[in-house]
Formats: structure tokens, sequence, C-alpha cells
């Protein structure tokens, strides 16, 4: 069974994913969390063992450090990426990032972002959120769930 972490705050675009996904991958498990501090709570239950995560970047920043609001603000998402990144090797780092697909109607925001802090996220790919693009994000997810 293939396991994978939904990031998404907006309840009836992860129930449509979510959905698709059933379709799409009959053998997965989809764990929806809807604030930072419920992913961060489902990444240390399950120890991580995720076989692919999708992240939205504006996620509900509940159980985020208030000082960190300012850094993040609006892309709480990167907040949780940096949490369960930050003490893995940079290899580990690459590893973990390949598991990963960003889906946002904030990419231009995390584009300007991640060039200000001089940042790179490769090889995660980053994929806009709208209705035309689920059909993208459910086949991405398929493709990184065959390779883990």
């Amino acid at each position: 069974m293939k396991k994978i972490l939904f990031v998404e705050d907006n309840g009836s675009y992860a129930k449509e994913v979510e959905k698709r996904l059933a379709v799409s991958i009959m053998d997965c498990d989809v764990t929806v969390a809807y604030t930072y501090l419920a992913a961060l709570g489902w990444w240390e239950e399950c120890e991580g063992n995720f076989d692919c995560v999708i992240l939205d970047l504006q996620v509900n920043p509940t159980g985020l450090d208030t000082s960190k609001y300012d850094e993040y603000a609006p892309l709480y998402g990167m907040a949780f990426l940096d949490e369960i990144s930050m003490t893995l090797s940079e290899t580990d780092r690459q590893k973990l990032y390949q598991k990963i697909v960003i889906s946002s109607g904030f990419v231009a925001n995390l584009r300007d972002w991640l060039r200000i802090r001089q940042r790179r996220l490769d090889p995660i790919e980053l994929i806009p959120k709208n209705s035309n693009n689920i059909d993208k994000l459910i086949a991405k997810v398929k493709k990184i769930c065959a390779a883990n």
C-alpha cells in the first residue's frame, strides 16, 4: 500500500484529489493534514514513512511558532518542509525532495521567495493549483509512488 501525506487546508480540493488518487492508485492510503501542526504530527507518528508528500504552500499555520510567521508568510508549507528536512544530510534531503510535489496557487510567490533567499528545491516539482492541473498532479503523484 502506498502512503501519501497530503498537506492541504482546502477541504473540498483535498477530497477531490483524494478521490482521484483512489481511482488512479488503487492501493493507496491518503492522510490529509489541514494544518502545519497536523502535518508535523502525522510526519512524526509515521516516522516520515510516506511514499509521497503533496504540499500546499498556503496551509493553515496553526502550531507554527508565531515568531516564524514573518519569515514564512504566506508560504507556511515551507515551514513544514524546512522542519522535516533541517536535520537531514544533503543526500537524504535530496531523497526526501524526490518524494514531494508542491501543489499551490502560490507557485509564483514561491519562486520569488526562493530567489530572495538564494535557495533551490530541486527536484521538487511545482504544480500550480487549479482544477485544470489536478490530472497533472495525480500523474506526478502516481509516478513518485511507482518509484518508491
